[in-house]
C-alpha cells in the first residue's frame, strides 16, 4: 500500500549521526549500483505525515537540477560528488509512504525543487509555510475581506498546513491572521480571523532566513513566530464591506453561510423558519448534542442532511438509524471479540471518528436518527460522559488498553479514540407510543429544538430558486466562528432572572432545576449569536434557550409540576410560578416561546394528569 501526500516538505541532506542504521551512511551505493541518500525534514506538513523520519531519495532524481552521476568513478568519489552538490541546499519534495509486502515501511522523497539554503538557517531549524498570493497588496486585501478565491496554487496544495499569513505578490505586506483554508475545484480561499491586519515585509530583518518557491514562502520558525506575534497587534485594514456587514461583529463568511443555508433549504423544497435555521447553527457552534424534535414528516432528518450539505461534508456525514434493540455501548460502537482477539465495530461510527482524528481540519457530522427508539442513557452512556469532559480529555474507550498488544487489528482500532471539536453530533426525536422519554442527564447535555410547522399555503408558494454556490467549510474556519468565554458574559439582569428561575424550581422540588453546566451552555449560545438584521435578537435567543434547555425538564405528574406550570383558564395561564418569573424580567425577553411551552404542558396536565 502506498500513501502519497499532496504537499511540499523542505529538507536537507541528513548528517551521518542522524542515520539510525548502524554502519550505514547518509549517502551510499545501493544494490542496483545507484546513489541513494537520506533527507532530514525541516518544515511542517500534514498531521498524519511522519516528519521525524528520514526520507530516501536517489541520485537520478536530482539530475533534473544539474547533478551528473559518473557511474564509472570509484564509489567514494560518486558519494563525494553528490555530497558536494547537495551541500547548503534545501530540497523541496513530495513525501511518499510505502508499505512493502515484507511488512516494512519505506519513506520516499519525490524532489520538486532544489534551492539555496538561507544563510541564517541552522541544522535543526524549522521552516514555517506562508502563502504568496499573485495579487498586489490593495487588491489582495479586498479579496481577503470578501472571502473570494485567490486562484489555483499548485505549490500550496490542499494538504499543506494552514499558513501563518498571506504575502502579497509584490512582497510588501503580510496579511492575517489566517484562520483556515477552503479548497474547491483546485482554487484556494483564505479565511481570515477578523479583523484583517497587515504587517510590512521587512527584507532587512528577514534576509537569510526565508526562501521562496512559486507560491510557497518558507520562513525560519523564530522569525515566523515574531511575525505572528507582531501581526496580532498590527494595523487593521479598513473594511469595504456593505453597511449590513459593518453593523455586526460576526464574520462575513458566517453571515453569508446563514443566508445561503436558508436559500439552500428553499431550493431543495423545504420550508424552515429563519429562527429554526439559526437556532440549529448556534447549537452546533456550542458543541453540545443537538436534538431535533417535532411531529413525523416535518423534516428533522432532512434539516440535518441539508446542514451537512451546506458545510460541504459529503462522505463525512453519517446518518445512523437507531435500533429499538440497542441496550449498551457495544450496540453502537462495537466490542472486543476475545476469542479471536479482534475488535468488531457494530456501526460506521468508530470509523468516522478515526477519520476525524486523522483529518483534524475537516468537519464531520453524525446524526442518530430516531434516537429515542431505544434508551440513550444505555447505548449512549459513554458518550454522555465523554461529551461533558474538557476537550483534551474527550476519549471514547473501545476496549481495555492493556489488551492492545494482543488485539490483531489494533493498528486499525486503537483502544481509545479522541473526539475532537471537528465532530458535530445531532439526533432526531419522535414523541409517540413507540419511544422513550429523555432523562435529565441527557437533557443537561443537549439543545432540544422543536421545529415549527409553517403554513401549508406558504409551502405552495415556495419558489424553487437555483441552489446557492456552496463552499466547503473547514474545521478551522468553523472554529473561528465560535466564541468560547471562560467567564460568564451574561448581564447582571440576566443572571438575576436565572437565579429567580432556579428558586422557583427549588420551591417545588429542591433537587430539580438546572445547574452550572446548563447556565454555561446558555451563556455560550448567547455569546455566539450572530447579530444579523431580521434574525434572532438576544432576547429571542435567551427565550429559545429557556424553552430548549430548562423547560424540557418539566416531565411528570400534575401533583409535582402544576405549581410551576400553572393552570389554563381559556388560553391564559394562572397561578404559574414560572410565568411570574417571566413577568418580572420584561427587559430580558418577552419569553413568547417559553410561555407557549408552558401552555402546552398545562394542557397536558389538564388532559392526562401528566406533562411530557
Amino acid at each position: 500500500m502506498t500513501k502519497k501526500w499532496e504537499c511540499l516538505l523542505a529538507g536537507r541532506l541528513a548528517l551521518s549521526e542522524e542515520i539510525p542504521q548502524k554502519g550505514q551512511t547518509e549517502i551510499f551505493i545501493n544494490n542496483n549500483d545507484a546513489l541513494q541518500f537520506s533527507i532530514k525534514v525541516l518544515s511542517y506538513g500534514p498531521e498524519d505525515c511522519p516528519l521525524e523520519e528520514l526520507y530516501s531519495c536517489w541520485g537520478n532524481k536530482v539530475e533534473q537540477f544539474g547533478f551528473r552521476d559518473e557511474v564509472r568513478e570509484f564509489e567514494v568519489i560518486r558519494r563525494e560528488n553528490l555530497a558536494e552538490f547537495l551541500e547548503d541546499k534545501i530540497i523541496l519534495f513530495k513525501p511518499i509512504m510505502n508499505h512493502a509486502s515484507d511488512g516494512r515501511i519505506y519513506y520516499i522523497a519525490e524532489p520538486k525543487a532544489l534551492l539555496e539554503k538561507p544563510a541564517e538557517l541552522g541544522e535543526n531549524s524549522k521552516l514555517v509555510p506562508f502563502l504568496l498570493a499573485r495579487d498586489e497588496d490593495e487588491k489582495l486585501s479586498e479579496v481577503l475581506m470578501q472571502y473570494k478565491a485567490l486562484g489555483r496554487f499548485d505549490s500550496y496544495s490542499r494538504e499543506m498546513p494552514q499558513p501563518v499569513a498571506v504575502l502579497d505578490g509584490q512582497l510588501k505586506y503580510f496579511y492575517g491572521p489566517v484562520a483556515g483554508l477552503i479548497s474547491r475545484r483546485d482554487e484556494l480561499t483564505v479565511i481570515i480571523q477578523e479583523p484583517l491586519r497587515k504587517l510590512p515585509f521587512r527584507e532587512e530583518e528577514l534576509a537569510g532566513s526565508y526562501l521562496i518557491y512559486e507560491n510557497l514562502v518558507l520562513i525560519e520558525e523564530g522569525k515566523a513566530k515574531e511575525i505572528e506575534l507582531q501581526l496580532s497587534g498590527a494595523q487593521q485594514v479598513a473594511s469595504t464591506a456593505s453597511q449590513e456587514e459593518e453593523a455586526t461583529a460576526s464574520s462575513p463568511l458566517e453571515i453569508k453561510f446563514l443566508k445561503d443555508f436558508q436559500a439552500l433549504t428553499r431550493a431543495e423544497g423545504f420550508l424552515y423558519s429563519k429562527e429554526d435555521l439559526e437556532n440549529l447553527h448556534l447549537a452546533f457552534k456550542c458543541g453540545s448534542l443537538v436534538l431535533l424534535a417535532g411531529m413525523t414528516g416535518i423534516g428533522k432528518s432532512q434539516l440535518v442532511r441539508l446542514y451537512s450539505k451546506m458545510l460541504g461534508l459529503e462522505d463525512r456525514f453519517l446518518m445512523l438509524p437507531v435500533s429499538p434493540s440497542w441496550h449498551e455501548d457495544a450496540d453502537l460502537i462495537g466490542y472486543l471479540d476475545t476469542i479471536n482477539m479482534l475488535y468488531r465495530p457494530s456501526t460506521e461510527l468508530v470509523d468516522l471518528l478515526l477519520a476525524a482524528v486523522a483529518n483534524p481540519d475537516q468537519l464531520y457530522l453524525v446524526c442518530f436518527d430516531e434516537m429515542n427508539l431505544a434508551r440513550p442513557e444505555h447505548y449512549f452512556a459513554q458518550f454522555l460522559s465523554v461529551l461533558e469532559a474538557p476537550k483534551e480529555e474527550r476519549f471514547l474507550t473501545l476496549y481495555n488498553p492493556k489488551l492492545q498488544g494482543r488485539v490483531y487489528n489494533a493498528n486499525l482500532y486503537p483502544p481509545r479514540v479522541k473526539i475532537g471539536d471537528n465532530v458535530l453530533f445531532a439526533g432526531t426525536v419522535n414523541v409517540d407510543e413507540s419511544t422513550y422519554a429523555f432523562s435529565d442527564k441527557l437533557l443537561d447535555r443537549a439543545n432540544v429544538i422543536n421545529l415549527k410547522l409553517d403554513s401549508f399555503s406558504e409551502l405552495a408558494r415556495l419558489n424553487l430558486d437555483p441552489p446557492p454556490k456552496l463552499y466547503p467549510i473547514s474545521a478551522s474556519a468553523f472554529s473561528s466562528w465560535r466564541v468560547q468565554n471562560r467567564c460568564l458574559s451574561l448581564s447582571d439582569n440576566e443572571l438575576a432572572f436565572f437565579e429567580e428561575l432556579q428558586a422557583a424550581f427549588e420551591e417545588v422540588d429542591p433537587s430539580r432545576g438546572f445547574g452550572y453546566r446548563v447556565l454555561r451552555q446558555i451563556d455560550c449560545y448567547l455569546a455566539n449569536l450572530p447579530q444579523i438584521d431580521g434574525w434572532l435578537t438576544r432576547g429571542e435567543a435567551l427565550d429559545l434557550q429557556v424553552s430548549q434547555r430548562i423547560l424540557p425538564k418539566l416531565r411528570g405528574p400534575k401533583e409535582q409540576w402544576e405549581r410551576l406550570i400553572g393552570r389554563l383558564k381559556g388560553e391564559e395561564l394562572e397561578d404559574s410560578l414560572l410565568e411570574q418569573v417571566f413577568n418580572q424580567y420584561p427587559a430580558v425577553s418577552d419569553f413568547s416561546r417559553s410561555r407557549e411551552v408552558l401552555r402546552r404542558k398545562a394542557k397536558e396536565l389538564s388532559w392526562y394528569g401528566y406533562a411530557s
